[in-house]
């Protein structure tokens, strides 16, 4: 009589392949998570950076508006200077894994603020958003004119 079955090699050969292919996929879906963080989280950065620079442009509360960077939140604040505290800020935090590196803005400062009426800025400059878990970064550029290019 003639019995089919597996091996004990077959067994160990088959389950050791499927051991590393899962391993392979949870590493890759876990640093694409990281990397669609650093891109949503610019993204927002971003959206607020515009929206600051639209509410001076278009002279809400007849005031400046502005951002001021930290390396681990930054916050949406009315008026010439920041203020930290103040009634009005909104403080946004940022994940455990990204911060703020390389803030190179003119004047060497940490506040980006655009002057009303015009939304320009003399606070241009680059500012890099770091992921510490990819080693990855995206950079921001906000020129003398408030226009945001990443």
């Amino acid at each position: 009589m003639n019995k089919k079955a597996f091996t004990f090699i077959e067994m160990v050969i088959v389950i050791t392949i499927f051991a590393v292919s899962l391993g392979l996929f949870t590493l890759y879906s876990q640093t694409s998570q990281v990397r669609s963080d650093l891109n949503s989280q610019r993204d927002v950065f971003v959206s607020y950076l515009r929206l600051a620079q639209s509410d001076s442009a278009s002279g809400k509360d007849s005031e400046s508006h502005g951002i001021h960077l930290a390396e681990s939140y930054y916050a949406v604040f009315v008026g010439d200077a920041y203020v930290e505290g103040g009634s009005g800020n909104i403080s946004i935090e940022l994940p455990d894994s990204l911060i703020f590196t390389n803030i190179n803005l003119n004047g060497g400062g940490e506040d980006i603020i655009f002057d009303s009426p015009f939304g320009e800025t003399d606070e241009y400059g680059t500012v890099d958003l770091f992921s510490e878990q990819t080693n990855k970064t995206s950079q921001i550029t906000i020129n003398s004119l408030g226009l945001i290019n990443f």
